[in-house]
């Protein structure tokens, strides 16, 4: 379970991973994975509560993984790190995520959802997905 800046929550995926209910403002699937996706895990919120970072399996290997945020207002996807899983926002303006082993922060400016610049690693040899 996530926790989200409104204080309501989302919860987190079942074992079939076929996506994640929110309880905004009624309980509803957010988005069930396309064409392609095995599944949707590891979802939270950003700040403004407004979008959600998440994890795409495209597979079931971890390099083909990708970090996506959804506006939950219109649904839209948008693809922000490739090869990489469990994305956290951070309040230095960061989003700090899972790559083989390594933790990796890039600043995103969460207003827009945009990756800016280029990941650096923060700590190394930690287990990951």
């Amino acid at each position: 379970m996530i926790w989200r800046p409104d204080a309501k929550y989302n919860r987190r995926p079942s074992r079939a991973h076929t996506g994640w209910p929110t309880t905004a403002p009624v309980q509803t699937r957010v988005r069930t994975p396309g064409r392609g996706e095995v599944g949707h895990v590891f979802p939270s919120a950003l700040p403004d509560g407004r979008a959600v970072l998440f994890t795409v399996l495209s597979s079931w290997r971890v390099a083909d993984s990708q970090i996506a945020v959804i506006d939950l207002a219109t649904g839209e996807q948008q693809t922000l790190v490739r090869g990489g899983s469990q994305a956290e926002y951070v309040s230095s303006g960061h989003l700090v995520y899972a790559v083989s082993g390594t933790l990796r922060a890039v600043r995103f400016d969460a207003d827009r959802r945009r990756v800016l610049g280029d990941p650096v690693p923060v700590a190394e040899d930690v287990m990951t997905l």
